[in-house]
């Protein structure tokens, strides 16, 4: 039997002033991993909190910011 992937509401949570704020509610599919986003030169690592907000109505995990990392040359 297949199962259909599950995608989760998340908020991201702390990380550099520069990250759109517009951004910061997207959809991962897995919680337990690690999120990484390419951002000027580097990625921004999150991570799930085990916790949850209500944003718009919806509740939503937190995913905290833990380091970035630079682009390999």
């Amino acid at each position: 039997m297949k199962h259909e992937a599950t995608s989760h509401r998340v908020l991201l949570s702390g990380g550099p002033d520069y990250l759109d704020p517009a951004e910061r509610t997207r959809f991962v599919d897995d919680l337990d991993q690690p999120l990484k986003l390419p951002c000027y030169g580097g990625h921004e690592h999150f991570v799930f909190a085990g916790s949850y907000e209500v944003v718009d109505g919806a509740r939503v995990a937190v995913m905290r910011w833990c380091h970035r990392t630079a682009l390999a040359e």
